[in-house]
């Protein structure tokens, strides 16, 4: 098996992680070259979410969370890829090094923001790549080909929902399919959280699914030990507290002018009241999770992040103080 590790690293004691929000941190593992334009971003979302954004079987429409999420960034409110991108960059670089990083998925993209993080990985090393975002939505897809076109760089997306279809796991061999759909690399960013626990496995072996033997799937998770099946969502008065923070903080970024015909406010909490996520219980269930699902963890760090956000506006997707699960988990 290619990039086999030399041991497995998983530890569930608690370690501190830099805020990689803060500018320099960020300089020292995301390419200053390839600085997301957020502006420019919420611009187009807010364009093009009223006429891209499209209910799915079983979903309502997503315009709320797509035509928000950028505005999010923009405020710095956004619970953001770039808060790990120590650990992207750590755990990404040896693979493209090594030569294991040719064919590379994003699934799940609220913006460029985990784009961003892979392209630095790549013009750090030196290699190349085969860049594929995936999402159910062509709004993020849309920010996504125009970052990339910003940075001179061709990618593909795919329009496809993970939970559309429960992919079948054969675990004697790779499900039917193309060959050639089969990628190195799998790297996101929470994307687990938007898994209900009901369906969570499945949203894993879909995942799995889009990975070659031995391939990598690098990411993060919120732990949590108070979640449940109801998800972690906005309380009333968070919501109302939250949406006021954006509206001042819109306002005094001079973003506001954006958003027309809606207010800053408004869009908040409308976001607020929809947004739920849900979290692991434990590290030691995200394992559980993964091996049941088809994966073997090669490396697990569990780390205290903190938020620019207090307790009484903070909310699920959110810049706040909260554990994560960074790990990389090898496709058995």
């Amino acid at each position: 098996m290619r990039g086999e590790p030399s041991e497995t690293r998983l530890r569930f004691g608690m370690s501190e992680a830099p805020d990689a929000s803060v500018t320099t941190e960020r300089a020292d593992f995301l390419g200053v070259d390839l600085a997301e334009d957020l502006g420019g971003n919420l611009r187009l979302a807010r364009r093009s979410a009223p006429v891209q954004c499209r209910p799915a079987p079983g979903r309502d429409v997503c315009d709320w969370y797509h035509g928000f999420y950028p505005l999010l960034r923009c405020v710095g409110a956004a619970a953001a890829p770039e808060r790990h991108a120590r650990f992207y960059a750590e755990a990404l670089g040896p693979f493209a090094r090594h030569g294991e990083f040719g064919r590379v998925l994003i699934p799940g993209a609220a913006d460029s923001g985990m784009l961003r993080c892979v392209l630095s990985t790549l013009r750090a090393t030196g290699a190349r790549a085969r860049i594929r975002v995936l999402d159910r939505c062509e709004t993020p897809l849309s920010l996504c080909r125009s970052f990339a076109a910003r940075c001179g760089t061709a990618i593909e997306t795919e329009t496809f929902d993970l939970l559309g279809t429960t992919p079948t796991w054969n675990p004697d061999g790779d499900p039917d399919g193309d060959p050639d759909g089969r990628f190195d690399v799998a790297c996101t960013h929470s994307l687990l959280a938007f898994f209900p626990p009901a369906r969570r496995r499945a949203g894993i072996e879909a995942c799995r699914a889009r990975l070659r033997s031995g391939g990598k799937l690098v990411s993060t998770a919120r732990i949590d030990p108070a979640t449940s099946d109801a998800g972690t969502r906005f309380t009333p008065a968070g919501a109302r507290a939250f949406a006021t923070r954006i509206h001042d903080a819109a306002a005094a970024r001079g973003v506001a002018a954006d958003l027309a015909p809606d207010s800053a406010f408004d869009l908040a909490l409308r976001y607020a009241e929809r947004m739920v996520s849900w979290p692991f219980a434990s590290p030691q269930q995200l394992v559980a999770d993964l091996e049941a699902s088809g994966f073997a963890v090669d490396r697990l760090d569990v780390v205290d992040v903190p938020g620019h956000l207090g307790r009484d506006v903070a909310g699920a997707g959110t810049h706040q103080h909260a554990v994560y699960a960074e790990f990389v988990a090898s496709r058995v």
